[in-house]
């Protein structure tokens, strides 16, 4: 994922980082292309709050059953 997929998820950066509770300088840190760390927060973030973010499905269980 990267960063821009991340705040087009949450229609802005300052709305990304509420989200995450950090600041919009923070996230205008981070690199183009998001550290696993990174997206597991954006996803669990974006869960919490009904967001859609791209690949969340097939990682959060969309129709892939667990044993």
């Amino acid at each position: 994922m990267t960063k821009q997929d991340a705040i087009k998820a949450f229609g802005s950066g300052a709305a990304l980082a509420r989200a995450l509770g950090i600041t919009r300088g923070a996230v205008s840190l981070w690199p183009t292309e998001l550290d696993q760390a990174r997206i597991d927060r954006v996803r669990g973030a974006a869960l919490r709050l009904g967001k859609q973010v791209p690949g969340a499905a097939q990682h959060l269980g969309g129709g892939h059953p667990h044993a």
